[in-house]
């Protein structure tokens, strides 16, 4: 049909579509590649109403962008040969290998945009930004679609986790640009793997490694945050009976090789870094909150729009985590398997008292 339609109205289109490429372009399904555009595209207009603020004449705002700002900058010298070691960054501490210090993909990606379109730094930054965040709501609207999930609760799942305010927070606030660039990416090698055992196929498990890979590459620790849920959503269903144990195991493991494989040529070098040059927060216990902290300020009114919830719906979204999480746990199905996932990072997230 589609066919006889561009003859009759368009004959340079039909002529144009005997080539292969056209002709694939032309019947792929509107439930697929143009599809999951649209998904993305329309969380993206989400992001850019919800972002706004940054969009201003000055930097964009966070603590840690200043950083990846100039990581950019010097991975877009690099490109264009205007160092004399590409993989020294010859500005900062007199001189420290960036690649190796920092994931490379987030910042790097931004710079050679850059350097290949002609497009200013900072505007390459938050289109990425832009497109990461709507990223984020997306990935979720599709991993609950994979769980079963309605379309309209999928949505519903999406735009809240858009309004959420930890993910507004690493952007306002501390600029955690590789952060949200890699939070899909880690999202979706979850929801890959969760199908590898739906399908019982390897290669959404081989994908996944790919995706997890690419997370870590851009923010370890983000990467590696997701993969420490995973490894709770791993002990359930290797315990539950819900999937083969075999099947469990086998998927699980393609997963680990393929992240381990494409990242340990950055890894690797990173770690021997790392213990060569230590690391220690400026401010002690910043990473160590008390779980008395937590007690207290969870049930304290007053921090209401300070740092633990923005504003009621904050409130809201707690309430609907926890009714959900329970939900979940009781269906003991595929769902079961990412509340523990969920269970495991708010455990850890709790500080060193839990």
């Amino acid at each position: 049909m589609l066919e006889k339609l561009t003859t009759k109205t368009y004959p340079w289109l039909a002529r144009t579509s005997q080539l292969r490429a056209a002709r694939w372009i032309l019947h792929l399904k509107l439930t697929g590649a143009y599809g999951h555009l649209a998904v993305l595209g329309a969380f993206s207009i989400l992001a850019v109403l919800l972002l706004s603020p940054i969009f201003g004449p000055d930097y964009p705002p966070g603590v840690d962008t200043p950083t990846f700002l100039h990581l950019s900058w010097v991975t877009k010298l690099a490109a264009s040969s205007q160092l004399a070691d590409p993989f020294q960054d010859s500005y900062w501490y007199g001189g420290f290998s960036y690649l190796v210090s920092y994931p490379p993909l987030g910042y790097g990606l931004v710079g050679v945009i850059s350097f290949v379109t002609r497009i200013d730094l900072v505007v390459v930054y938050l289109g990425l930004m832009v497109v990461a965040y709507g990223g984020v709501a997306a990935s979720v609207y599709w991993f609950a679609k994979e769980l079963g999930l309605q379309r309209w609760t999928s949505v519903l799942a999406g735009t809240l986790t858009a309004l959420a305010y930890p993910l507004h927070n690493a952007v306002f606030l501390w600029g955690w640009f590789t952060s949200v660039l890699a939070l899909p990416l880690a999202l979706a090698s979850f929801m890959l793997l969760e199908r590898s055992l739906r399908e019982d196929k390897r290669g959404p498990a081989v994908w996944a490694g790919v995706c997890m890979a690419l997370s870590i590459l851009t923010h370890h620790m983000t990467g590696l945050s997701i993969g420490l849920g995973m490894l709770g959503w791993f002990i359930y269903h290797a315990v539950s009976g819900l999937y083969p144990r075999r099947q469990v195991i086998e998927y699980s493991a393609w997963f680990a090789a393929v992240a381990v494989l494409i990242v340990s040529p950055w890894g690797i070098p990173f770690l021997v870094h790392s213990l060569d040059v230590g690391f220690r927060r400026e401010v002690p216990g910043l990473w160590d909150p008390s779980l008395a902290d937590y007690r207290s300020f969870v049930v304290d009114s007053s921090r209401i729009g300070d740092f633990i919830y923005p504003s009621y719906l904050g409130i809201t979204l707690l309430v609907l985590a926890t009714g959900g999480t329970i939900y979940a746990l009781m269906e003991r199905r595929r769902m079961a398997g990412v509340a523990v996932a969920l269970l495991v990072l708010t455990w850890f997230s709790l500080g060193a008292d839990t």
